[in-house]
């Protein structure tokens, strides 16, 4: 009797807390009938009462007890899945294999591919056969084939979305990648996305319905900063097909990242993109990292689409996760967004119903500005205008960037914190910077007031802006010279300089009207009437034009010319000068070559002067002598400073009929 007493260690470690608490209360009941011989009806009737338990049930955990030992005395309904999973040792390994091998050919359920297990067993399938060979009690299921029986042999629900969704899906059961900023300098990482934006807009006199804009965007992972946007409108063919969003808009992107904002020529920097849209390839970034001496290299997360063996490839996409922080800022914008007209939802199933018809109303109200394009400013649309979207964006990202109630990672372990103060409870929070900057005989009186008062100081969490403005004077850019050597020749555009020295270009997808650009670049240098040139407009800054001549050659930059408002009258006059400074650059040289002649005839004056008496040389002509004079000597020093100049550059390809050089 003994023996039926134990029960094996590894059973007992195998269920759960509860079912070993009632296992104990049964064993010190039956273990006390165990040996009664006599009079053992009466001794369980009074051991039941004394325990408050049924005698029918006593009894019938007594006669178990003594059948199969202190293992019957277990409530199986408690012992929980590891016990079950040791107790399950009478099922063929082959059999159970098969049954999850049909579960997981099943994309849905596993109630068919018992049914199919079924199926195989009343046809008497080979692969049955070699199971159970002669297939004992057929047509009857064996033991333990039931639905509910084989459910405990299911495969595992990891098992199950690798063979029905695939790996990609699978992973988010896996173990995560915990990464912190702790250590990481501003400027140090870049991450690189696209995106689309949640909201319709209306890009008037370009297309003939609303679009939802496209763009990139750029964090930095260290200040959790959004330093740079670039929104570009969807352009609708007249063939149906859509201009969206290219490589080498990316490529642009991140040039003008470089060009503008800059990066760590001192420790690196380290640009995170992807393999999709927000791809620049491996030529460009090749070009950008040997253009910074090594300090700017790429990576991308790593992607997935990989299937088991035998499986179609799935769509290769990039790893959320290894851009997780700028995923949720994409989320924190798409937010905010929400509040702007036309928004799209999160997804189609949570749409504004009333979009269906604001989109035909839109529709035909561009109809109408397209047929009449002197209302265009007159009719008023329920969407943002283009102009307006980026606008109120803008807006949004500095929000977002400024916001101080954030849960950012690694921001108290930085040290990312500032104090703040008030003299009253009442009266505004002062920064820390204030505190520091008054006297000491004032602060000691402020800090009295503080240990009276606690509630007139507090830290606060730096934001996302505050932290990118304080470190991001250690950033290097790069030389807009360098531009044609990152881009290559295949994304200029070719351009003449017009018999007014103004270079102009047209991209609806940058502006709707044509772009005027001085042919006086910044360099001082004036390019010639017809000279034809390979220019480079930056689409997310084309405030200037880097321009080339047609072997490659880098003259300058040519800064845009925008309209002015009749009102303006500063910006008239700033304009008015400009036009004057270039045309005295561009006469400096018809001067300078009359200049001769202009002496031969002061000479004239003077000589005629002293010869003929009676005809004095009158003050006004002395003066108009001399004024000529001046002129000519500093036409003579601005065209030999022009020739020092150009003497020192390269020579540049032109028009055969042009005779002046650059």
């Amino acid at each position: 009797m003994g023996s039926q007493l134990a029960i094996p260690t590894e059973v007992l470690a195998r269920i759960s807390h509860r079912a070993r608490c009632d296992f104990e209360r049964w064993h010190r009941l039956v273990s006390s009938l165990a040996t009664v011989t006599d009079g053992i009806g009466r001794a369980i009737r009074i051991t039941a009462d004394a325990s408050n338990v049924s005698h029918v049930t006593l009894k019938r955990k007594l006669n178990a007890f003594k059948k199969q030992g202190a293992v019957a005395l277990l409530d199986k309904r408690l012992c929980g899945p590891a016990y079950w999973n040791s107790c399950r040792k009478g099922l063929p390994p082959e059999l159970i294999e098969l049954w999850r091998e049909l579960c997981e050919s099943n994309k849905r359920k596993c109630k068919p591919a018992h049914r199919q297990l079924v199926k195989m067993w009343a046809n008497k399938d080979l692969r049955l056969a070699k199971i159970f060979p002669g297939f004992p009690g057929w047509p009857h299921l064996p033991d333990g084939m039931s639905y509910e029986n084989l459910l405990h042999y299911r495969p595992t629900n990891f098992e199950l979305t690798v063979a029905r969704i695939g790996t990609s899906a699978a992973r988010a059961m896996l173990p995560k990648v915990h990464f912190t900023r702790v250590g990481v300098e501003v400027g140090q990482v870049y991450m690189f996305d696209d995106q689309d934006y949640d909201v319709q807009v209306a890009v008037v006199g370009v297309n003939s319905k609303w679009i939802r804009p496209s763009g990139f965007n750029c964090l930095d992972y260290s200040s959790a900063c959004e330093i740079a946007q670039g929104y570009k409108p969807t352009i609708l063919n007249p063939d149906g097909t859509k201009q969206k969003l290219r490589q080498v808009d990316f490529q642009w992107f991140v040039v003008n990242i470089l060009t503008t904002i800059g990066y760590r020529a001192d420790i690196g920097t380290l640009c995170i993109a992807e393999h999709g849209t927000a791809n620049g390839g491996k030529a460009f970034y090749d070009r950008v990292t040997h253009a910074t001496n090594g300090m700017v290299t790429f990576d991308a997360s790593g992607i997935h689409g990989k299937q088991l063996p035998g499986l179609f490839g799935g769509k290769a996409h990039g790893n959320p996760g290894f851009k997780a922080a700028r995923e949720s800022l994409f989320n924190l914008i798409r937010n905010e967004q929400a509040t702007l007209p036309a928004p799209t939802g999160m997804d189609r199933h949570h749409a504004p119903e009333e979009n269906y018809g604001v989109e035909k109303y839109v529709r035909d109200m561009l109809y109408v500005i397209a047929a009449k394009p002197e209302l265009a400013d007159i009719l008023k649309l329920p969407v943002l205008r283009w102009s307006d979207f980026v606008l109120a964006t803008e807006e949004i990202v500095q929000t977002i960037n400024s916001r101080e109630d954030h849960d950012i990672e690694g921001w108290e372990a930085l040290g990312r914190t500032t104090g703040i103060w008030r003299l009253a409870l009442e009266q505004p929070w002062l920064p820390e910077s204030q505190y520091l900057a008054l006297p000491a005989d004032k602060r000691s009186v402020v800090d009295a007031m503080i240990q009276l008062e606690p509630n007139l100081w507090q830290f606060r969490l730096l934001s996302p802006l505050e932290v990118w403005k304080a470190e991001r004077s250690k950033l290097t850019r790069v030389e807009g010279a360098a531009i044609p050597l990152l881009l290559g020749p295949e994304a200029a555009r070719s351009a003449v300089v017009t018999q007014a020295h103004e270079i102009i270009l047209q991209d609806q997808e940058i502006a709707p009207e044509k772009m005027w650009f001085d042919s006086a670049l910044t360099n001082g240098r004036i390019l010639p009437q017809g000279a034809k040139l390979a220019v480079y407009l930056n689409p997310y800054d084309p405030s200037q034009l880097q321009v080339c001549d047609l072997a490659g050659v880098w003259l300058g930059s040519a800064k845009r010319v925008y309209r002015i408002c009749k009102t303006d009258a500063d910006a008239a006059a700033r304009r008015y000068g400009e036009v004057k400074h270039i045309a005295a650059r561009l006469t400096a040289p018809v001067i300078a070559r009359g200049a001769a002649i202009t002496r031969q005839r002061t000479k004239m004056l003077e000589d005629n002067a002293n010869h003929a008496a009676g005809i004095p040389v009158t003050a006004d002509q002395k003066e108009a002598a001399r004024e000529i004079e001046d002129l000519a000597e500093r036409a003579e020093a601005a065209l030999a400073k022009r020739n020092a100049e150009f003497s020192t550059q390269p020579t540049t390809h032109h028009d055969a009929t042009d005779d002046d050089s650059y």
